[in-house]
């Protein structure tokens, strides 16, 4: 049986923009990443061995926003989705990058969400 762990609002600090303000500033992303585990697998020892460390997922999510600033949003989504199905190689997940640009106070944020398979299709939505 398949089931879906969900990190929600990992709140990272990262230089991110393509205007000179944004580069010279730190800016908040909130970060939602869904991902699917065996849990039958998971629940017969109830090891960590056996799943997913969330903590680790979220430690690499951290690190990886922290020391690759880019300008484009949808950049920073496709370079940590390959980073992560790299790292930990998922068999489904979703990755949400959501910015509140500083320049626009207008607007509660910017998003953009992509993922594998059946999750990018709108199989689990964030």
């Amino acid at each position: 049986m398949s089931a879906k762990i969900i990190i929600s609002n990992l709140v990272v600090h990262a230089v991110i923009g393509v205007h000179k303000q944004e580069q010279r500033i730190q800016q908040t992303l909130s970060i939602d990443f869904i991902y699917a585990v065996d849990i039958d697998r998971a629940t017969r020892q109830d090891i960590l061995a056996d799943t997913q460390d969330y903590s680790a997922i979220c430690h690499s999510i951290i690190d990886f926003v922290e020391k690759n600033p880019t300008r484009l949003l949808e950049t920073l989504a496709k370079k940590l989705a390959d980073h992560l199905q790299q790292q930990f190689q998922f068999s489904e997940f979703e990755l949400s990058i959501t910015k509140k640009p500083a320049d626009m106070p207008f607007m509660d944020g910017v998003r953009v969400v992509l993922g594998s398979s059946r999750f990018a299709a709108g199989g689990i939505g964030i």
